[in-house]
């Protein structure tokens, strides 16, 4: 498409250009998309924030190996759902 071609569709008719979506669109928009992103950031480094958690309040040692032992790989995601509910809205507003 060349130059001429473009704007002649998009210049052709200048009422086209003034019209945006409502602002309550835009905005929800907006907040759902800081929503989404924050979830997924808290998701993706929840388990090293647990895993960091754990090992600072482990008193015999043991390191990684051991504390995957005793809880297990899934134990790395409790409690996230509760985080979740805390970060969803604070990103989404921030």
């Amino acid at each position: 498409m060349t130059y001429g071609e473009y704007s002649s569709t998009t210049c052709s008719n200048p009422a086209s250009l003034s019209q945006h979506p409502p602002t309550w669109r835009v905005v929800a928009g907006n907040l759902l998309a800081g929503a989404v992103a924050g979830c997924a950031v808290e998701t993706a480094l929840y388990p090293i924030d647990t895993i960091k958690t754990r090992l600072q309040a482990a008193i015999g040692g043991g390191g990684l190996r051991s504390l995957l032992a005793s809880g297990g790989g899934g134990h790395l995601y409790s409690g996230v759902l509760g985080n979740l509910a805390g970060v969803a809205p604070a990103t989404g507003i921030f």
